[in-house]
């Protein structure tokens, strides 16, 4: 029911009206709706009835009256059980790190486009990556596009604001005598060490792929390799994933030289595994299976263990700054500089869900020797004379 009263203005005739919205869920305080209506009072009444009909209609908006914090402690209660323990910690530190620390407190109603504009400026002025601040964005979008789906907030203001440009990395390329030192260095170390590296060198897949092999994955015959899952360690907790994405879970050609190298490892994995558990070897087993762990679930060599030994080597070599994430970039520039793979192979071999990540990422990289020698072939394209007889193309 409206409570229709005379304010007290010096236009004239004005009227406070004023309607419950019934209680707030989270401060269980009651909310009104007010404003101030110009004219007489017959047609103050009239505005009233047609505001009590918005509200039966739910066509005026309701404050919940929650703040930033009490909706992102919903959305991270929602998204636990069914996100992946790396994908909920990054969303725990863009919405609580991050958002938190400076919204947090806000009511979610008075969030605005510019509101944010601010925030992010403050990010990038702070020194924070845009990379950084795109991942900052599309969480914070999630979350409260949450808010809007649960009708705890009338809409997105993010919408609104425009997603921020991530950083073109500059990527520590080694060449190919630093990429056979750091082989060599850690072959002389550690034999599973070795074949992860090598593997890596010669397919481009990253870390996690490659220790989440298992036997099957490996067609000795086709020399195909399939890639299905990703072996994390977050905090110390280690988890094998599936794919992130569709373009992930790939199945990749290699060559006899690494499919060699692999039957040499799958010997030695059968002798310790005759070794240790009385069994043969099972097409099941993981490539990577650690006969040494603890770990029943995930019995396999750590991700930051590879790390660890990668670190080693690097100063040993005097060359610190080339990760061992470095070899899928080496990978993809050796394969574009020989001509034997396009930006879409590239794409395809290592994953990627847009070839536009991989251009970026790559097509700087590309020798200047190289832009030059197509320049040359260019200049004289007309001089290349070709007919075609039956279907062939014979050059002349």
């Amino acid at each position: 029911m409206a409570t229709i009263t005379k304010a007290n203005t010096k236009k004239g005739n004005s009227y406070r009206i004023k309607i419950s919205l019934g209680k707030d869920q989270y401060s269980g305080k009651y909310q009104w709706h007010t404003e101030t209506f110009n004219g007489d009072k017959k047609a103050a009444t009239l505005r009233a009835k047609e505001l009590e009909v918005q509200i039966a209609n739910g066509d005026l908006y309701q404050s919940k009256g929650n703040t930033f914090n009490e909706l992102v402690e919903a959305f991270l209660e929602m998204k636990k059980p069914h996100t992946r323990i790396s994908t909920y910690k990054q969303y725990v530190g863009s919405l609580v790190n991050h958002i938190g620390k400076e919204l947090g407190n806000r009511k979610t109603d008075e969030l605005t486009p510019e509101i944010f504009d601010k925030f992010f400026n403050k990010k990038y002025e702070s020194g924070l990556s845009g990379t950084s601040i795109h991942h900052i964005y599309k969480n914070a979008k999630t979350c409260l596009k949450f808010g809007v789906d649960r009708g705890l907030l009338k809409t997105n203001p993010l919408d609104k604001v425009p997603l921020p440009k991530r950083d073109k990395p500059e990527l520590n390329i080694p060449n190919p005598e630093q990429v056979n030192m750091f082989i060599q260095d850690i072959k002389d170390r550690s034999d599973w060490g070795y074949y992860v590296t090598t593997i890596a060198v010669r397919t481009g897949m990253r870390r996690g792929e490659i220790l989440g092999l298992k036997w099957s994955d490996i067609n000795f015959d086709t020399t195909q390799i399939h890639i299905e899952r990703n072996l994390v360690d977050v905090g110390g907790t280690m988890a094998l994933h599936r794919g992130k994405t569709k373009d992930s879970i790939r199945t990749i050609y290699t060559g006899k030289g690494l499919m060699n190298e692999l039957e040499n490892w799958r010997a030695e994995q059968e002798e310790r595994c005759n070794a240790f558990y009385s069994r043969p070897l099972n097409d099941d087993d993981f490539i990577f299976h650690n006969f040494f762990s603890e770990n029943r679930d995930y019995p396999m060599y750590n991700p930051s263990s590879m790390t660890s030994l990668w670190n080693k080597a690097q100063k040993r070599l005097g060359l610190e700054g080339i990760r061992f994430h470095d070899l899928r970039h080496f990978h993809a520039i050796q394969l574009l500089i020989s001509g034997n793979a396009n930006i879409k192979d590239i794409q395809n071999r290592l994953g990627h869900s847009d070839s536009k990540i991989t251009m970026d990422t790559y097509m700087r990289y590309i020798p200047e020797d190289r832009n030059k020698k197509v320049g040359e072939f260019a200049d004289n394209i007309l001089a290349i004379n070709e007919r075609v007889i039956e279907g062939e193309i014979v050059q002349k």
